[in-house]
């Protein structure tokens, strides 16, 4: 996991984090052999800097993940986990093998649970997660899914009170 330390200098990952998260990012993109991407409302937006290395991504995975999983990405070359970093936030993180090394893909998660309000569900909304059986599929390729189910399981949790 990320070490929450007062080292002066600051990681490179803890650095992209930190900008991300004032940015009021949804997520990081990090490919080796270019800058690091984000995404702002929706759009995918290039962070002016350096060419991401093989060897920063190798050092960022090193980072945020631990040895069962680092060693799950060896066998698989795939890995989905999520870590916290005090005083910063909880990410999502995604690494996938892409031309021979690794890309990552980190997705800031909000520490404010919507809503019905601010995430924009119609009173219809409201009233299918009232309902005692059935299924409800929270699916599409924009942004705010998971912001949509964290909303919708906390009423569903209020409401069970």
């Amino acid at each position: 996991m990320i070490q929450d330390t007062s080292q002066q200098e600051k990681s490179m990952i803890r650095k992209l984090l930190e900008s991300a998260v004032k940015m009021d990012c949804t997520d990081i993109h990090l490919c080796p052999g270019a800058t690091p991407h984000v995404r702002i409302d929706g759009k995918l937006e290039a962070v002016a800097g350096d060419i991401i290395s093989v060897e920063q991504i190798d050092g960022i995975i090193a980072e945020s993940a631990d040895s069962a999983q680092i060693s799950e990405l060896k066998k698989s070359r795939r890995l989905s986990f999520s870590f916290a970093i005090t005083g910063l936030g909880r990410f999502r993180s995604s690494i996938y093998s892409q031309r021979g090394s690794f890309a990552v893909t980190i997705r800031i998660m909000p520490h404010k649970i919507p809503t019905f309000e601010s995430a924009g569900f119609s009173p219809e909304v409201e009233n299918i997660v009232s309902k005692t059986h059935g299924l409800i599929l929270i699916s599409g390729t924009g942004a705010a899914k998971s912001a949509a189910l964290a909303c919708l399981l906390d009423v569903i949790n209020q409401s069970k009170g």
